[in-house]
């Protein structure tokens, strides 16, 4: 069960994907476990992002050039944990290897998380953007 305020694409996106997880549930005879993963909301009203517990991802809006092209060069896979967007045009998103890629974020936060994925002995859990430059990050490892 989830509730949210948004964009009406949005509304469309979930509802789609209920009754798709309703029809493999009623045509296999077992239970989908496919759920929400995450939801990030952009800049403007209708930026969205959403990312579903087995790696498949929806999006909607005007999302930021960088994040569009490394999609398509990662050949749209269906691969993802979670994204963050920000309301000033920032993303990350992680991958299911660890893996995690961001832009439009300020100088500080991009040599944070350089700092903490240089070596792969860190893993970042999560980040979430707020205005002016706000930021909170959690992460796992020495640093």
């Amino acid at each position: 069960t989830y509730y949210f305020h948004g964009p009406p694409s949005l509304s469309r996106t979930l509802n789609k994907r209920m009754v798709k997880k309703q029809k493999v549930k009623d045509k296999k005879g077992t239970k989908n476990s496919v759920s929400i993963a995450s939801v990030a909301f952009g800049r403007e009203f209708d930026d969205f992002f959403v990312v579903f517990t087995d790696g498949s991802w929806e999006c909607d809006g005007e999302l930021h050039e960088e994040l569009d092209k490394l999609l398509n060069d990662r050949g749209n896979r269906d691969d993802l944990v979670w994204v963050s967007l920000g309301p000033d045009d920032e993303f990350c998103l992680k991958a299911k290897n660890g893996r995690i890629w961001w832009g439009g974020v300020s100088d500080e936060i991009s040599e944070f998380l350089f700092d903490i994925t240089d070596g792969n002995e860190n893993e970042v859990d999560y980040i979430s953007f707020g205005v002016e430059g706000s930021y909170f990050l959690t992460h796992r490892g020495n640093c």
